[in-house]
């Protein structure tokens, strides 16, 4: 599991057990985001092929919670994403760094603007060599690739952050057996 991370208390209880605090920073994962040409933000970034042949742009933050944002200790914050590879044994294992953004503005997009105000929490693990091994290929510009469809979810016990990767096998979600290395 994630170290602590500082969140307010609700000042509502603050002397009853706490049920509900204030997230005081955005949590995340870096990822590729789909090149749009005519898009402003987009333009003056070089876009790299994806395993499907598709134009994406890297260093996008995507937020699973945002800060401010009240949190429970019984409520899941999750995130779906897909790895693709053109090799599915490289899908074996997924590892994914939870990133805090610590800065002002409300909506981050980009880990390299403000980059001094993004960490690395924690880097979460799974092995998924069993779905790995089922996974049908698709075909995009650049030949045959594999996707692999998974969650990123966060969960905030009363001291600690809990990071997961899940994905569905047969039907029903897995989780894990997930490792954090910080």
């Amino acid at each position: 599991m994630c170290l602590l991370i500082p969140l307010r208390i609700s000042p509502s209880n603050v002397s009853d057990v706490v049920l509900a605090r204030v997230s005081q920073h955005t949590y995340g994962i870096e990822c590729l985001t789909r090149f749009v040409a005519n898009n402003p933000e987009h333009r003056g970034r070089k876009p790299i092929t994806d395993a499907a042949g598709d134009l994406m742009l890297a260093k996008m933050f995507s937020p699973i919670l945002y800060k401010n944002t009240r949190v429970s200790e019984t409520h899941e914050y999750r995130q779906h994403y897909c790895k693709m590879k053109d090799d599915p044994t490289e899908l074996n294992s997924v590892k994914i760094q939870i990133r805090c953004y610590r800065g002002q503005d409300p909506n981050p997009r980009w880990t390299d603007v403000d980059p001094e105000q993004y960490s690395v929490l924690c880097t979460v693990h799974a092995d998924t060599a069993k779905i790995a091994q089922t996974l049908p290929y698709k075909f995009g510009a650049n030949g045959a690739y594999y996707c692999l469809d998974i969650d990123v979810v966060l969960s905030f016990g009363l001291t600690e952050l809990k990071a997961e990767i899940t994905w569905d096998e047969d039907g029903i979600e897995k989780r894990g057996p997930a490792k954090l290395i910080y």
